[in-house]
């Protein structure tokens, strides 16, 4: 294995098994492997080198926050969270639509997942849901998993109220 600078390669591994996990990698960081089988004449020559990018899916993602609501839209703002060392590809942003039940609709997912570097959205509804309570969570993905935020955004949908009655 090399010492991510591609420069030193080191031994890091010798037993009759044909795997071995690495630990203690330095995330964003890609390291270079080659291999060598030995039998009892001895070592043969080394592999093509393979190069590997250490990083673990994107953690830490927080809820969207509210920044505007109608009867039938809301602005949702989202911060990048911790990308574990790989960039974020895209972000989705899943709503429950009132039910209080599931997180399993995409919304506009054309125009969030595709954005990767888009932070806001608004959400507009076909239907009039006001007074709906609807939840609200985001999901951030690179290129070794994705993951949902832990918490979630419930926002209720309402207008603006009509001007007083004398």
């Amino acid at each position: 294995m090399d010492d991510g600078f591609g420069v030193t390669f080191t031994k890091v591994f010798e037993a009759d098994c044909l795997e071995y996990l690495v630990t203690g990698l330095t995330p964003a960081v890609e390291y270079s492997f080659k291999v060598s089988a030995v039998n009892f004449n001895q070592e043969g020559a080394t592999s093509d080198v393979s190069s590997f990018k250490s990083c673990v899916a994107p953690h830490n993602i927080k809820a969207p926050w509210l920044v505007e609501t109608t009867a039938q839209s809301v602005e949702l703002r989202w911060e990048s969270p911790e990308d574990g060392g790989c960039p974020i590809l895209s972000f989705s942003v899943y709503s429950d639509l009132g039910t209080g039940l599931y997180f399993t609709n995409n919304l506009d997912a054309i125009d969030v997942e595709n954005e990767p570097y888009k932070f806001s959205h608004v959400f507009t509804f076909s239907q009039d849901l006001t007074g709906q309570t609807l939840r609200f969570k985001l999901l951030a993905a690179n290129e070794i998993g994705q993951t949902f935020s832990d918490d979630y955004l419930e926002v209720v949908l309402a207008g603006v109220p009509s001007a007083p009655i004398q």
